[in-house]
């Protein structure tokens, strides 16, 4: 008998997961969770919830909300900076199949929301003033482009899976087109400035709304397992929740939930008219995002946290904690796909066939 041909024998490759086991970039970064529990949580609660008429009768209410907004918004800060570097390092070494002047380009970016970011949760906040502020919001936007431009490009996806990333990037590219027309409005006031300032934004807010009924893609789906069925059963009682409370809301309070909805979501399109509308879409993504974090697989979880951030951070965001949640939506975008990809089209070489014996 000759001795086996070992040059024949594949060496194991070390950088892909093993069989049966998750893709690491469809695993969650950590903190990315809390991060994205406390935005939202800041958002509708802190936020549109605490409104009302009365405001001098509500001040218990008004400080301790006040209290439990600087907490939540402090965390948000701190957990999504955290599942940002967590999440875009491991993607940017060896997981994305991008060219080396883009992951540079992603990575100064990335560079660049360090500073403001330092200056957010470290300074006073009368330290942020609004240049800043636009700095870093278009910056965030730039970099949530990038990601979810970078992750898709040379993939063969279906339309179905192309739509939220196509959503993804007018909301975030109308983002920063207003931030940058509502700066030439402030020098030069011109009618033509602001007809086409209201017609990004309607685009954009199009674009923003639709990312949530995205996530009626992620639903877990059979075998029905327990943890799946007690997903989708949480799923169901949190679009109920939001959406009953969106309309007791709009019908309570009226023009004062329209303000408070504006700075919450910065959405424009239903505020002199019928608010309970936006609890179709808020409803349905954080019902199909809760459905997927609880009872879906990690690649459904992942990007269950990607859609409720992108609802705590509201179209268009200004604060710090806001852009950052938005960048860290993108993240885990752009993970879960580079990880859906890499695991359709598996790279390991063909076992060799057995040699006939001698």
């Amino acid at each position: 008998m000759t001795a086996p041909n070992s040059a024949a024998q594949p060496l194991p490759d070390t950088a892909s997961p093993l069989p049966g086991t998750p893709h690491p970039l469809s695993v969650t970064p950590p903190l990315a969770l809390v991060a994205a529990l406390s935005g939202l949580f800041t958002t509708l609660l802190v936020r549109v919830a605490i409104p009302s008429r009365d405001p001098d009768s509500l001040v218990v209410a008004w400080q301790i909300a006040a209290r439990i907004g600087d907490f939540t918004v402090n965390l948000c800060a701190v957990a999504s900076m955290v599942a940002l570097v967590g999440g875009l390092l491991p993607w940017l070494r060896g997981g994305a199949a991008i060219t080396t002047r883009r992951r540079l380009l992603i990575a100064s970016f990335g560079g660049m929301l360090l500073p403001v970011w330092i200056r957010a949760v470290f300074f006073p906040r009368e330290a942020m003033n609004g240049a800043l502020a636009g700095i870093g919001s278009a910056t965030a936007c730039s970099l949530s482009t990038l990601l979810v431009i970078s992750a898709v490009v040379g993939a063969r996806a279906r339309p179905l899976q192309l739509l939220p990333v196509a959503l993804i990037t007018v909301s975030t590219l109308c983002s920063l087109t207003l931030l940058t027309l509502q700066s030439i409005a402030i020098v030069a006031p011109f009618s033509q400035v602001h007809r086409v300032t209201w017609l990004i934004s309607d685009m954009g807010e199009a674009a923003y709304l639709g990312v949530m009924l995205c996530a009626l893609t992620l639903l877990p789906r059979a075998p029905w397992t327990w943890p799946r069925i007690v997903g989708v059963v949480l799923g169901g009682v949190a679009l109920l929740v939001v959406g009953i409370g969106f309309w007791l809301a709009s019908v309570a309070l009226g023009r004062d939930f329209a303000v408070a909805l504006y700075y919450a979501q910065h959405v424009t399109w239903f505020l002199d008219g019928p608010l309970w509308l936006y609890a179709i879409p808020i409803a349905i993504g954080i019902g199909g995002s809760t459905a997927a974090v609880i009872g879906g697989d990690v690649l459904q979880r992942q990007l269950g946290v990607a859609v409720l951030s992108w609802i705590g951070a509201g179209f268009a965001p200004r604060a710090p904690w806001r852009f950052m949640l938005l960048a860290m939506s993108a993240c885990l975008v752009a993970r879960a796909i580079t990880a859906f990809r890499e695991q359709a089209t598996p790279t390991d070489p063909p076992a060799p066939t057995p040699e006939p014996p001698t």
